[in-house]
């Protein structure tokens, strides 16, 4: 349990470092951790920062269908959820980033 804690601040920090390629891994290991409450929204994390890592590099074609599945893992993103308030910063965070790098490019 506190190892998926640390899985989750240090996946925070590297989308807000946009290091998206660590994040990616850090969203695996993530997986690993988690109870089958927390899969789907955790799967949907990996789809976020492989979305934000194509739009990083200009690869656009793979940007939609990335990021509809992080939208669609939103919906297990519920309070009954011991993680609720620590998942819903990442996600407000992950919204945030996708939407400062697209005024970028």
């Amino acid at each position: 349990m506190a190892a998926l804690e640390r899985f989750m601040f240090y996946y925070m920090d590297t989308i807000i470092e946009r290091n998206f390629k660590e994040a990616i891994e850090v969203a695996q290991n993530m997986l690993e951790e988690c109870e089958n409450e927390t899969t789907p929204v955790i799967e949907g994390f990996l789809s976020a920062a492989q979305s934000l890592q194509a739009l990083k590099y200009g690869e656009f074609d793979r940007v939609e269908e990335l990021w509809n599945a992080y939208e669609a893992s939103k919906k297990f993103l519920a309070p009954p959820n011991k993680h609720y308030a620590v998942l819903l910063e990442i996600s407000l965070i992950l919204e945030n980033t996708k939407e400062d790098l697209e005024r970028i490019v």
